[in-house]
């Protein structure tokens, strides 16, 4: 029994921790909503970290047509509104183009278009000069309602923009409660024997 337990604390559990990489998931929840962020007017170049006072391209595809709302809220990394920019609608687009925030951090762009009841909310997180080093958690829900629901469509948020509350932090690799609890377990063993 004791040759087992030695056996077992001797084991490097290591590999069996996932290596995960928070930014790539949370650009594959992102690739699915209708907005775009970019360094130039013709999205070619698409960003999400930028330098201080770089311009900073936004659009929007989206039928709604904004008639009772259309802006982009930038925050803060506690979420503080900095500056709010009204956005230009041409066709089934709303376009913006703003300075980025002079100071290094972690910013929230929000986007608001309502017209008659239908409502298009869009949340994307962006760095200015590498994040500054400091951490933003905003908790996110990106809506999409239309009360112009084509007969015979579901109502509510289409399947290819589904809620989803994201974090933007500084930190890439965050451990699992395993391989935290088996650490754990090990080391106390360690220490008996």
């Amino acid at each position: 029994m004791i040759g087992t337990l030695l056996l077992f604390a001797s084991l490097n559990f290591s590999d069996l921790t996932p290596k995960i990489d928070v930014a790539k998931i949370i650009d594959s929840v992102n690739t699915n909503l209708p907005i775009e962020i970019a360094t130039d007017s013709s999205f070619s170049q698409k960003a999400q970290n930028f330098n201080a006072g770089q311009t900073i391209y936004v659009r929007v595809t989206t039928d709604n047509e904004g008639m009772d709302k259309h802006n982009l809220n930038v925050h803060d990394g506690n979420y503080n509104v900095l500056s709010t920019y009204q956005m230009n609608r041409s066709g089934n687009q709303f376009t913006v183009s703003f300075p980025a925030p002079a100071e290094a951090g972690t910013y929230s762009l929000e986007v608001n278009i309502e017209s008659g009841g239908a409502v298009l909310n869009l949340v994307r997180t962006i760095t200015v000069d590498g994040g500054g080093g400091g951490e933003a958690k905003v908790e996110v829900e990106n809506k999409i309602n239309s009360d112009n629901q084509i007969p015979g469509e579901a109502s509510g948020s289409p399947a290819s923009v589904p809620p989803s509350t994201l974090q933007a932090e500084t930190e890439v690799q965050k451990p699992n409660v395993f391989s935290l609890v088996w650490s754990k377990i090990i080391g106390f063993f360690r220490n008996i024997f």
